[in-house]
């Protein structure tokens, strides 16, 4: 849902304690922070610096009832770390803790709907291998049709 989708990059990328943790991608205009919505990224963008976020959507469901138009709408957040962080696993867990305390229980402004719930689980690990580390976390929020 691209409202919701809206909101989520703007809560994420507009937090300096955030952004400060994660690596940057040129984007030609200049750096930014690594914090990608996973249905416009193809590929890892490069030169991206580890670590980075990546967030999809994952369910879309529609929960209205007379008249009352309700999604409840679902986002996996993948935090990657790349070689050098596989043994640093309290940077990961650093950024996904202030993912946690972003988003769990805070309510998004959502342009058109009213966000009513939003709640964070996790961060599981997701990935491990000699070249890279990741932590998966899960977004899930309801929001009614204004």
């Amino acid at each position: 849902m691209l409202e919701v989708t809206q909101a989520l990059f703007t809560a994420l990328n507009s937090d300096g304690t955030l952004t400060a943790q994660l690596g940057t991608v040129d984007v030609g205009a200049g750096a930014i922070p690594s914090i990608f919505n996973g249905e416009m990224v193809v590929e890892e963008p490069e030169p991206t610096i580890f670590p980075f976020i990546v967030f999809s959507l994952t369910e879309d469901s529609y929960d209205g009832v007379k008249g009352q138009d309700a999604r409840e709408v679902g986002y996996e957040i993948l935090i990657a770390g790349g070689e050098a962080l596989i043994y640093d696993k309290e940077t990961l867990a650093t950024i996904a803790e202030r993912i946690r305390v972003l988003l769990h229980k805070v309510i998004l402004s959502v342009t058109g709907w009213t966000m009513t719930v939003a709640l964070v689980d996790g961060p599981v690990y997701a990935g491990f291998n000699d070249q890279s580390v990741a932590l998966s976390m899960t977004y899930t929020c309801r929001v009614y049709k204004d």
